[in-house]
């Protein structure tokens, strides 16, 4: 959300850094007609303004087209109840509650590569016993992210 909005915020003020580059075309033309423009005070040059413009113009669009594609937040706990459901189906009769997972009823129950994915997500206990209530791909994802210092627009 931050990213959209930062892109949302250059998008806006790239606006102004063009009035400036056109101010600074303005201003370079009158010292060129005064025979001035060779001893142009300023460190910046108009050639490097217009790059770096196009700089932020492209890091931008790239900035939102990254935040775009970014999947959304996916809540752990509906797969972890699936686990528990298919634990619980292909679980002994005697089992412990809640019953662990096998990698083979994992294997059968699901396509290869998902069953794979499962497996290295999943911690085992000392039985080699997947267990669903481990299934925790994506930690960060619940991370508290600090807000960008955006400017206002």
């Amino acid at each position: 959300k931050d990213a959209l909005r930062a892109a949302e915020i250059a998008g806006v003020q790239e606006a102004e850094g063009e009035a400036h580059v056109r101010a600074a075309q303005e201003v370079l033309r009158q010292m060129e007609s005064y025979d001035v423009a060779e001893r142009n005070p300023s460190i910046v040059t108009l050639n490097e303004m217009r790059d770096k413009l196009e700089r932020v113009r492209t890091m931008a669009d790239e900035l939102k087209a990254a935040a775009q594609q970014a999947p959304p937040l996916m809540p752990r706990e509906p797969v972890v109840d699936a686990l528990h459901e298919l634990a619980d189906a292909t679980a002994a009769p005697n089992a412990p509650k809640p019953p662990a997972l096998s990698p083979p009823a994992l294997d059968e129950a699901l396509p290869a590569a998902h069953a794979h994915f499962l497996r290295a997500e999943l911690s085992e206990d000392a039985r080699k016993q997947l267990a669903p209530a481990s299934f925790d791909p994506f930690p960060a994802d619940r991370d508290a992210v600090a807000a960008l210092k955006l400017p206002a627009i």
